[in-house]
């Protein structure tokens, strides 16, 4: 039996706390998920310094690679995709993508019936 005097659940905030920092000691990579509070350099948890610790801003973070043009070599890699002569995973391996983009991209070509343009070596 459901109570139906309960309150609904709060949903939870996205308060972002994460911070990256790097070591140039031992060249170590790690986050903290709290706020640190007084202290301004964390320790690293690799060597026990402080000294070197530096707070970083990883790449992934300030790019995204979703966003990214597709240039015309690119786009005839994704038509032998679309053409099914080479497989999803190995037009993201020569481009460099993702597999869902790859997969993604050949299947609106194929929606748009753009796959038709495909140069054939005879």
């Amino acid at each position: 039996m459901i109570n139906s005097k309960s309150k609904p659940a709060k949903k939870a905030k996205n308060t972002n706390n994460e911070r990256w920092f790097q070591c140039m000691d031992c060249n170590f990579t790690f986050t903290i998920y709290k706020p640190m509070g007084k202290r301004r350099t964390p320790l690293c948890p690799n060597c026990g310094d402080s000294v070197e610790v530096v707070k970083i801003v990883p790449s992934a973070i300030n790019s995204r690679e979703s966003y990214k043009r597709w240039t015309k070599e690119e786009i005839e890699v994704v038509r032998k995709v679309a053409n099914r002569e080479i497989f999803p995973y190995q037009g993201a391996l020569i481009l460099d993508r993702s597999i869902s983009s790859v997969a993604c991209k050949a299947r609106r070509m194929r929606r748009k019936d753009e796959v038709k343009n495909v140069v054939k070596d005879v």
